[in-house]
């Protein structure tokens, strides 16, 4: 590489490469921390607002009831998941459709403890005296797809930046 030319589109080449790659990898890391922020300040709001509510009675032996399951019905709009549990951790109230506890389209084998299931983001909370386990879920497999995508598409810009400007 006698010519300076060369040499000084080589290394702006590689100066825009390292930019962009460090600027990819740092948004998508803030991207995917932000997510995971707002999606447990969701569940511990779901979790706040359903244990302290006045008409459930955590502390009898059975809290089911119509507000239990209205309060389930408005977490269901929300794409939430509940499973409440007694002491024993037999499941006593959860919402339809899908949960953590649910196996995968591939298995036949539930899940038993949320440490199985990497697509679901768990917040869990005593509740009453009686020993009951609230658990709040967020299905997250298709925020974790749709931000793959992104990082897809910024890698792919990135490669096209970098093609122009060697070129150029």
């Amino acid at each position: 590489m006698k010519s300076i030319r060369l040499r000084m589109s080589v290394y702006f080449t590689l100066s825009v490469a390292a930019i962009l790659i460090i600027f990819s990898v740092s948004w998508y890391g803030y991207s995917l921390q932000s997510a995971k922020r707002d999606a447990d300040g969701r569940l511990s709001a779901a979790i706040a607002r359903i244990s302290s509510e006045p008409l459930i009675d955590w502390n009898g032996s059975d809290p089911i009831g119509t507000e239990l399951t209205e309060e389930l019905r408005d977490l269901q709009l929300e794409n939430l998941s509940v499973i409440v549990k007694n002491s024993a951790g037999t499941v006593i109230a959860n919402t339809s459709g899908p949960n953590w506890l649910t196996p995968p389209t591939n298995s036949s084998t539930p899940v038993t403890n949320n440490s199985q299931n990497t697509h679901w983001r768990i917040k869990t909370a005593s509740v009453g005296r009686n020993g009951s386990t609230l658990e709040v879920g967020l299905n997250w497999s298709e925020k974790e797809r749709g931000l793959g995508h992104l990082a897809n598409l910024l890698v792919a810009v990135s490669s096209l930046v970098i093609v122009i400007s060697t070129i150029g």
